[in-house]
């Protein structure tokens, strides 16, 4: 009755115990592959080469975008049906 239903209760969770443990072996494993794959890579000649362009890119997408405001010859600011150009 109630002692081999805990008994089987007891086999079930000491094997989804062990089979959480394989799972985070392979989850850890699969974590210092990750790890070795990025060191391997940030130490790469084109990760060092390429280093200034991804700063300069941080820094402008850092930026608050620039409001450029066309004003015509008269003084007037365009609406967007005005023509800005003399064609």
């Amino acid at each position: 009755g109630r002692l081999e239903a805990a008994e089987h209760d007891v086999r079930v969770l000491r094997h989804d115990q062990i089979e959480t443990g394989r799972h985070m072996g392979a989850v850890e494993d699969a974590l210092a592959d990750a790890r070795l794959q990025l060191a391997q890579m940030r130490s790469s000649t084109s990760w060092r080469i390429t280093a200034p362009v991804r700063a300069i890119t941080r820094l402008l997408r850092r930026r608050p975008p620039t409001q450029v405001t066309v004003v015509t010859d008269d003084g007037d600011t365009p609406s967007a049906t005005q023509r800005t150009d003399d064609r």
